[in-house]
């Protein structure tokens, strides 16, 4: 029988994890990242020593163990813990570097909580320790109402013999209906749910998935779409479970972070995913402006809760580009770089909002809140514009699926998007330009000044280099980073993934530099 205590919680104690790994950096790794979550850590080095501490200190909430191990393999440890009678309510989570189907399928058929492959993600844990924190409470809370009937239905039994006692001819079988109706095993029995079970909890499949928005997507409120067995499977393994709004207000206040109200209406309304919810509490733990930005906008926390390289493939866009726009500058200027260095600060500055425009517009974002119930123009535009993915290769997240017509549609949206943001840079970059130039021919004139270029021409180019050139390419790029940020070997080795960011990033550059010099001289601008 599993209580409180042997499922390593007592009241107003921290949860205690064993992690086991025979690699002293993955062990400090692994501990740091559960005592990060207020979780209390024994580390062993072996499978033997874990199951000495076990025999000693049964009070353990989770198991986390490696797979390949001398002596004693983490599969082994996972069979004995389930073998003994005493252990075996546990659960057991195995690590591991290697992707072996076989070896995961078999530790899974054998009882194991969930299989991770290294390096583990603080989010993997954190959603671990999550459920197991949702069990443990739902442990103690069982114990304590079935410790509150026993209390009650010794109270009643006591009251009834003394007044049996003073009535002989009163039978025994008199007092029994007024017993608990519920059976007694049934209110003490282990908490624990199977394997399956446990990846139920929080489950609205009667509801659809509802986890998006507008459109369902990501995360949270909504009118979501489907809700069938299949779906659901897939966005649970891959989002964790849907958690409801008392849930969400437990975990909330367990961190201590409160929830903006967008997503507060989220949880009451259709629940949000856990992975989604575990990355906002680490993002509101992140650094001070981080934090505090994600607090203000709400477009760059949506976008972060999608992805959480946002601002990495953000910041990658403006050092390249930055970087690549400052090398031509000297080279074109030469000895003159300083003399028209505002020419310079007005284009770096306008490429940096483009860059900014180009990597936020298709980044796909979790979207919280009912759709919009205007019947107008405008409401039905906004609904129309909010069922498209983000961009056409944008993965289906929880939800939320898209059709073809629908990923064709987003090509030509965001073009026009696109070319909208190229045609108002255009016009304030090229405006700044020539007014600086204009200034400065009223001062001093020379026979080798070009041509002040035409305002409404230049920021036309622009318009419609950023609709064609750079959506298209921008498209197949975050095509190109999807496939390779869901590949085994990125999974494995996140740095893979981070450095074909840079790489295609840089190379598109490159290209589009050259690209938009042909197209000026094409059309006359230059």
């Amino acid at each position: 029988m599993a209580t409180c205590r042997s499922r390593g919680v007592e009241r107003g104690g921290a949860p205690h994890v064993l992690a086991v790994d025979d690699s002293s950096v993955d062990r400090a790794v692994i501990s740091g990242i559960l005592r990060s979550s207020q979780f209390r850590v024994t580390a062993v080095d072996s499978g033997k020593r874990a199951l000495e501490l076990l025999g000693s200190e049964p009070n353990v909430s989770m198991i986390i163990t490696d797979y390949w191990m001398p002596e004693m393999t983490g599969y082994e440890l996972l069979k004995k813990v389930k073998e003994s009678s005493r252990l075996k309510e546990i659960p057991v989570v195995i690590m591991s570097s290697e992707n072996v189907s076989t070896r995961i399928n078999r530790c899974l058929e054998e009882g194991a909580e969930d299989f991770l492959l290294k390096p583990v993600q603080p989010s993997d844990v954190s959603r671990l320790c999550s459920r197991v924190l949702r069990i443990a409470y739902d442990d103690r809370n069982q114990k304590m109402r079935a410790n509150d009937i026993i209390s009650d239905s010794k109270t009643e039994f006591s009251g009834r013999d003394n007044n049996s006692s003073n009535h002989p001819k009163l039978s025994f079988k008199a007092i029994l209906p007024t017993a608990p109706q519920t059976p007694f095993p049934l209110l003490l029995r282990a908490t624990s749910p199977t394997r399956h079970h446990r990846r139920r909890i929080g489950r609205r499949g009667d509801r659809g998935s509802g986890s998006g928005g507008n459109s369902g997507k990501g995360g949270g409120g909504g009118s979501g779409s489907g809700g069938g067995d299949d779906d659901d499977d897939y966005e649970e393994a891959e989002f964790g479970p849907l958690l409801g709004f008392d849930e969400v207000l437990g975990f909330a206040a367990a961190r201590g972070v409160s929830l903006p109200a967008d997503m507060m209406e989220a949880a009451k309304d259709a629940g949000i995913r856990e992975v989604l919810l575990l990355r906002y509490f680490d993002l509101q733990a992140g650094p001070w402006p981080l934090a505090a930005m994600i607090r203000a906008f709400s477009m760059l926390r949506n976008r972060m809760l999608a992805d959480p390289s946002f601002l990495f493939k953000v910041g990658t866009e403006v050092v390249i580009d930055s970087c690549c726009a400052t090398f031509a500058e000297v080279q074109k200027r030469g000895e003159d770089f300083w003399a028209e260095f505002e020419l310079y600060a007005a284009d770096l500055l306008v490429g940096v909002v483009v860059d900014i425009a180009l990597v936020g517009l298709l980044a796909p974002y979790v979207r919280f809140g009912k759709a919009s119930a205007s019947t107008g123009p405008f409401g039905r535009f906004n609904r129309m514009a909010g069922s498209l993915p983000s961009s056409v290769f944008e993965a289906e997240r929880p939800g939320c699926r898209f059709t073809v017509q629908q990923r064709i549609g987003t090509f030509f949206y965001k073009g026009v998007l696109y070319g909208s943001v190229g045609f108002v840079c255009g016009i304030i970059g090229q405006g700044i330009a020539n007014m600086i130039m204009t200034a400065k021919r009223s001062v001093k004139k020379s026979d080798e000044d070009i041509p002040v270029p035409p305002l409404i021409k230049s920021a036309a180019l622009w318009g419609v280099f950023l609709a064609v050139s750079s959506n298209t390419r921008y498209q197949i790029i975050n095509g190109l980073e999807r496939v390779v940020e869901t590949s085994p070997i990125a999974k494995r080795v996140p740095p893979v993934a981070m450095a074909f960011t840079v790489g295609v990033r840089f190379a598109n550059n490159i290209y589009g530099g050259m690209q938009f010099v042909d197209w000026a001289r094409w059309s006359g601008v230059q």
